[in-house]
């Protein structure tokens, strides 16, 4: 079971699911029935019709402030206030929005991701392995432990880490534009769009 939780709590975020879909792809070709049937029963216990409203619900509120100071680097952000007195306001509506939107779009692609999630186990896990992980979804135990999936992204402690990477990220996003200009330097410059 601990092979599925792990697998599960990699493959949720959508960047996840995209990086893996060739694999996904390759896999479905040598997943046989009986495997696929138990994978999908497996996949509707961890990744239920409330998953995303609980994954997204209340992130937006939490990350609004945060994104500020992730956007913004340290020393702007009294200047960018300064200049912008509706900045806070203005990213708070940004935010909310943005994940409004990234809500809705996961509803709508989550009968895909819940497919390519069963044809993953399937194709990776034997069948006794898929019915010892589904006997164990099934019980309180492994509710709670993929309810508190949503819970966890949500703690505090894990937000401040990845908004401390957010926060290096845009520290070091002239670093990253440097680094593509040397990887890229030999090439031709790429082509006009066409009119």
């Amino acid at each position: 079971m601990r092979k599925a939780a792990l697998a599960f709590l990699l493959t949720i975020s959508p960047a996840a699911v995209l990086a893996q879909a060739p694999a996904a792809s390759q896999a479905r070709a040598v997943v046989d029935a009986e495997r696929l049937t138990i994978a999908r029963q497996l996949v509707a216990q961890m990744v239920t019709d409330d998953s995303i409203q609980r994954m997204f619900g209340g992130l937006d509120k939490m990350m609004s402030a945060q994104m500020i100071t992730a956007m913004v680097p340290a020393g702007d952000l009294a200047k960018a206030r300064e200049s912008d007195p509706y900045l806070d306001e203005r990213i708070k509506r940004v935010t909310k929005v943005t994940f409004d939107f990234l809500r809705e779009t996961m509803v709508q692609i989550l009968p895909d991701i819940r497919e390519a999630m069963a044809t993953s186990f399937a194709g990776r896990l034997s069948a006794e392995e898929l019915r010892a992980d589904l006997a164990f979804a099934r019980t309180p135990a492994g509710q709670n432990l993929f309810a508190s999936f949503y819970e966890v992204i949500q703690d505090p402690a894990y937000v401040a880490v990845v908004q401390g990477f957010a926060r290096r990220l845009a520290d070091q996003r002239s670093s990253l534009a440097d680094k593509i200009k040397a990887a890229t330097a030999d090439l031709p410059p790429p082509p006009k769009p066409a009119k």
